[in-house]
């Protein structure tokens, strides 16, 4: 099964922010991944606004253009690592033990609405995060994702213990793909696997219910009265 682009599931205006200035930083220039966007840096910016995910493949699309290169996505979410509480998901870094923090992790992205996208699903083997939406999304937004999640889990673990162990994608094998992470990350590539039943990341035994050592309740407490 393919998942192509398609306008009705709804990506955040700031992740999607987020994603056009981590193909930036990369060298895409920022006039042709606004074009292929069609929209401004301001509306980019704005909390409130929403986009289908044909956005992201769109902006995937140029970027891959720009850079004459097809594997880009997991530099991309590497790149978007929340490093300060003005970015989405660092209030994860806070939390008391690793399921926890990726759970929210993902929930601060605000992508699908109201239905949360992941879900943990524990096996005697080792945990799962599994794609939780059964509408077809631009695979470009879970790569993204995944990449996102598994760099904010390596941090988060800092060598502690292992995390992911493999990636499973229900879609077919992307032209260029090269590796989860990519070559050149400081992480060790996990094995891959493509035209599978569902789409998860998974995890070794365990991993889920180690404690963080970043965890802070004061942080926790006065993100939440905030939110």
């Amino acid at each position: 099964m393919d998942y192509p682009a398609s306008t009705n599931f709804k990506v955040s205006a700031q992740f999607l922010y987020r994603a056009y200035l981590s193909c930036h930083s990369l060298q895409a220039r920022k006039p042709q991944l606004l074009s292929a966007l069609q929209c401004s840096e301001s509306e980019l910016r704005d909390p409130g606004n929403q986009l289908g995910d044909d956005s992201i493949a769109n902006l995937c699309a140029a970027a891959q253009e720009e850079l004459n290169r097809a594997d880009i996505h997991s530099e991309i979410g590497r790149k978007m690592v929340p490093r300060g509480f003005s970015d989405l998901g660092f209030t994860a870094f806070f939390l008391p033990n690793f399921g926890e923090a990726l759970i929210q992790l993902v929930a601060e992205q605000r992508l699908g609405g109201e239905k949360p996208i992941v879900k943990l699903m524990p096996l005697s083997s080792g945990d799962r995060l599994v794609w939780n939406q059964d509408k077809a999304v631009s695979r470009d937004l879970v790569h993204i994702l995944f990449a996102l999640v598994h760099h904010c889990g390596e941090l988060l673990a800092d060598g502690r213990f292992k995390t992911a162990k493999a990636a499973h994608f229900a879609h077919r094998w992307p032209d260029g793909f090269r590796g989860f992470p990519e070559g050149n990350s400081n992480s060790a590539p996990i094995p891959c696997h493509f035209n599978r039943p569902s789409t998860y990341l998974e995890y070794h035994h365990l991993a889920m219910s180690k404690p963080i050592q970043r965890h802070n309740p004061a942080i926790i407490s006065a993100a939440r009265r905030q939110g």
